[in-house]
């Protein structure tokens, strides 16, 4: 089942339900919003991915890079781990 814990969240969110209840809340915050795919890392049954975040939300432009964590098993993300770092994500793979 997919978890999603994020530094952009105020919650955990679980579940298919769970994750469109997270998308649905913080692209509703965004006035625009984009995501560039920085870095691609293999751990295994994990992957590290960096990403840019380049929008506008309240008032503020928004042009940052962060990481993501995701657990993948039987083809199938079951954990997203979001991390303010870039290397937040491959330092928690281990990598």
């Amino acid at each position: 089942m997919p978890v999603t814990d994020s530094v952009l969240a105020f919650d955990s969110y679980r579940g298919f339900d769970g994750v469109r209840k997270f998308w649905a809340e913080f692209v509703s915050t965004w006035d625009s919003y984009r995501v560039e795919t920085q870095r691609f890392d293999d751990a295994g049954d994990r992957v590290a991915v960096v990403v840019r975040i380049v929008g506008r939300t309240h008032g503020l432009e928004v042009d940052d890079t962060r990481s993501t964590l995701l657990t993948v098993r039987a083809g199938r993300v079951v954990r997203v781990e979001s991390f303010a770092d870039p290397d937040g994500a491959r330092a928690a793979a281990g990598l």
